[in-house]
């Protein structure tokens, strides 16, 4: 739920970003969800109300739009997801109790605030790839980048378990890395350990060929596969 008439908005306390400490964080993105205008069925009155049941209609709005301009998105959760995050605006969202974390995400607001012209944009200027993971680091293509160019990268993993979650033990982990094929150093990472969501934002200092890097950290069943999916464009 977002707050404020005007951007930097701030997170509303009805939200649900409050969670154990062992748990993934939530939510993944964020919508408008405060004092909407809600139509009365039985008459032509309105009413305001407040809620994630108002906020989570529109993010799932801006996912049909998605599907619409791209159909094959219905077959794969993880692609549509890290494209809708990768859409997602970070900076309309207030940092005031809201702080960065280590691997981009921020505490209360996800990966930003829906998009539904960047989600869309995301589909036709963006790229994507995935696959399945195991318990072995995965190499995507390698992509040739300009010195100055910012990348804005999500990984959106699935997730295995659906029982009950008492300790980080009981998820899957796998980290984010992108490297510079020359050196073979890691030039950005995203290495959280309760999320299945990755972002990185760079900008590369050097011109050269880079590929990104997905690392397994915890699989709890090496017998089947994490499906997996990589979302990225330039940003600038």
């Amino acid at each position: 739920d977002l707050s404020a008439r005007n951007a930097p908005y701030y997170i509303e306390e009805s939200s649900s970003f409050i969670e154990s400490d062992y748990l993934p964080n939530k939510p993944d993105i964020v919508a408008p969800g405060t004092f909407l205008a809600v139509p009365l069925l039985d008459d032509n009155n309105v009413y305001k109300d407040i809620g994630t049941s108002y906020a989570a209609p529109l993010v799932t709005g801006v996912l049909a739009q998605m599907c619409q301009r791209a159909p094959s998105l219905k077959y794969s959760r993880e692609r549509a997801k890290a494209m809708l995050l990768l859409g997602a605006e970070p900076d309309k969202i207030s940092t005031t109790n809201n702080d960065y974390v280590a691997h981009f995400q921020r505490d209360r607001s996800g990966a930003g605030l829906v998009n539904a012209k960047k989600a869309i944009a995301a589909l036709e200027d963006g790229y994507s790839e995935g696959g399945p993971i195991y318990s072995d680091s995965y190499s995507a293509s390698s992509h040739s980048f300009r010195k100055g160019q910012k990348i804005r990268a999500v990984m959106v993993f699935g997730k295995r378990n659906t029982n009950t979650i008492a300790s980080k033990s009981e998820m899957e982990n796998i980290n984010l890395w992108l490297i510079n094929d020359k050196t073979g150093k890691i030039v950005a990472s995203s290495t959280s350990s309760r999320n299945n969501v990755e972002i990185i934002e760079y900008t590369f200092t050097e011109s050269g060929q880079y590929h990104f890097q997905f690392v397994p950290y915890r699989v709890l069943d090496t017998t089947h596969y994490v499906p997996m999916s990589l979302a990225w464009q330039i940003v600038n």
